[in-house]
């Protein structure tokens, strides 16, 4: 159980706005393809005759205006704008276990995830990035001084620490979102700033050497006290 004591809801025939009343109503997404932001989504959404709006009619079961490569839907931001405004215990319902497509996450898992409160191990059952490696990740690679910077043949450009962890150039985190796991409880952080700039076809052979370095600085300190 997460800290908020927000809990699963075990009545899925509730009204997903208010918890209150039974759900009388019921829109769809499904078969929604390239170029919406539910693409390859099929949930549901349910309210009760309080809670329905005529919008919604017009919101779910709009036709997409269609071009040869993605489809545009006019009203979906409003739907995205519905369903985060809902209570975390029923957008679980719509992204997790109303979801048919994919696979699904335990309903409790799905909301103390959501609130970064999911433990590493469980993280790791259903394949995902724990939490702790996020903001290992977020917190240390800018700031460790065995990253360097790699320049392309085709003038790309990176970042790089001995343990294959990456980034973006001058030590910048990701840009698109990645996580580089790597970064999760390493024994060689140590905080600085490394300015050595080295070639693409120099990396592993770089990679090799600073593993080879650190690894030795450990056992001459281990062994030394011997």
């Amino acid at each position: 159980m997460n800290s908020k004591g927000i809990k699963a809801i075990s009545n899925k025939g509730v009204c997903m706005k208010c918890l209150r009343n039974k759900a009388t109503h019921i829109y769809y997404i499904a078969y929604r393809g390239f170029g919406s932001i539910y693409d390859g989504r099929n949930t549901k959404f349910k309210c009760c005759d309080e809670c329905n709006s005529s919008d919604f009619e017009k919101w779910f079961n709009e036709l997409p205006e269609e071009n040869e490569f993605f489809e545009t839907y006019k009203y979906e931001d409003n739907i995205n704008k519905l369903v985060d405004g809902l209570p975390l215990e029923c957008q679980e319902l719509f992204y997790n276990s109303f979801e048919k497509n994919g696979y699904k996450m335990d309903a409790q898992d799905w909301i103390d995830y959501q609130l970064e409160e999911l433990s590493h191990e469980k993280c790791k059952e259903y394949g995902l990035y724990s939490y702790e490696e996020i903001n290992n990740y977020k917190n240390r690679f800018p700031k460790c001084k065995y990253v360097v910077s790699v320049i392309c043949n085709d003038g790309s450009k990176y970042s790089l620490c001995p343990f294959h962890a990456i980034g973006e150039y001058n030590h910048d985190v990701d840009k698109c979102g990645n996580i580089s796991s790597e970064c999760y409880k390493c024994k060689y952080f140590s905080k600085g700033h490394d300015n050595t700039i080295i070639k693409y076809e120099e990396q592993s052979d770089w990679s090799t050497y600073m593993v080879a370095k650190l690894k030795n600085e450990e056992f001459e300190k281990r062994f030394k006290k011997q």
